[in-house]
């Protein structure tokens, strides 16, 4: 489709624009001391020209000369496609008894998601495997190709980054820096041609189109490859526990990782009364893998330790995920590496699971 060129305020129209046709926002802004995806309610709400510095079981907010610079909150899109917490069935006593039903839930009209990168939107296409519910239909994709990476990125082992394909969004940008700010814009979607339409923009040259290629090629190229996919599905395909004893000491099994991953989609279920017994909820609400509970049968927890617990999460992630969904369960986005407490990095987790299963060859 022809590319055309955005100022950054160009780009901010874009965003009026969408208010006005009534969409709700959903973009990056600095929340409770990061940058993350949520909704705002106003423009300057936006998180313009900051970054998130991470590392292994760090993060910090600093300043970005791009004007979309940061990777890797600690928000996906599995808030708004799959909510933390709902209510499912709902009761009250009355005159002629207990009645109660089941509670459909309403929409709260479409939203506009701003600023997605790759893996968000392979994220989003492999938790609705698993759910089976993707995206609202009238909801609106607005994303960034990624022109840096994160250190603890590693979307091209997993093939999910950092370009982003056409089919996933229907308006895709790309932030060029030098000379002087400016955005190169695909319209992927009628929608998106039809909103780009509207806004100030000009056809994108050979050369802008270039530049913009040639940014996120090279965060390509200089990306690691942290692991050969295939060989870990095969490593940890067979349940073994062997050599996961140093991950149990190291991991807290607080259910960050699993909080924090956009395709993590365990949930469980809990009845909640008002003291009077008038009113009950049924309320459905994320869990995680790593609580004792999770598994719980009669006669206790079918993984009692950590380490259990933990190759439980990785095997499933890299292995099982594919019989169940016919993909993996991991994007490489490196959430789970930066919001962990103790910075555990499941590339080298994985690493470590292949030469274990190819230490006897």
């Amino acid at each position: 489709m022809d590319r055309r060129l955005l100022t950054p305020e160009g780009v901010r129209s874009l965003l009026a624009m969408l208010r006005e046709d009534g969409f709700r926002i959903v973009a990056p802004s600095l929340v409770g001391g990061t940058v993350s995806l949520a909704e705002i309610s106003d423009l300057d709400e936006l998180a313009v020209g900051l970054a998130l510095e991470v590392a292994p079981g760090r993060t910090r907010v600093v300043p970005s000369p791009a004007m979309f610079g940061s990777i890797g909150g600690p928000e996906s899109l599995k808030r708004w496609q799959h909510p933390s917490q709902r209510v499912i069935w709902h009761g009250e006593r009355g005159k002629n008894g207990f009645t109660g039903s089941a509670v459909v839930e309403e929409s709260a009209g479409p939203v506009a998601f701003f600023g997605l990168r790759a893996c968000d939107l392979a994220g989003a296409r492999v938790l609705a495997k698993a759910i089976r519910r993707p995206l609202g239909e009238q909801d609106l994709v607005i994303s960034v190709r990624c022109t840096s990476s994160a250190p603890t990125c590693f979307c091209t082992t997993m093939g999910t980054g950092p370009d982003v394909p056409e089919a996933a969004a229907d308006l895709i940008l790309t932030e060029v820096l030098e000379p002087k700010p400016r955005f190169v814009a695909t319209a992927a979607s009628e929608r998106g041609a039809a909103l780009l339409g509207r806004a100030a923009s000009k056809p994108a040259s050979a050369a802008d189109a270039a530049a913009a290629d040639a940014l996120v090629a090279k965060v390509a190229a200089d990306m690691p490859v942290a692991f050969a996919p295939e060989a870990a599905r095969a490593a940890l395909g067979t349940p073994s526990g062997i050599g996961w004893e140093d991950i149990g000491a190291r991991c807290m099994a607080c259910g960050n990782c699993t909080a924090v991953c956009p395709t993590c989609f365990c949930t469980t279920v809990v009845d909640r009364t008002d003291p009077a017994a008038t009113v009950a909820d049924r309320i459905m609400r994320w869990d995680s893998c790593y609580t004792p509970w999770f598994s719980e049968m009669h006669g206790g927890s079918v993984r009692s330790s950590i380490s259990a617990r933990y190759r439980q999460w990785v095997s499933h992630k890299m292995s099982w995920w594919w019989e169940q969904f016919g993909t993996a369960g991991c994007v490489g986005c490196g959430r789970c590496i930066v919001w962990c407490p103790v910075g555990i990095d499941i590339r080298k987790e994985v690493e470590a699971a292949i030469e274990r299963s190819t230490a006897h060859v």
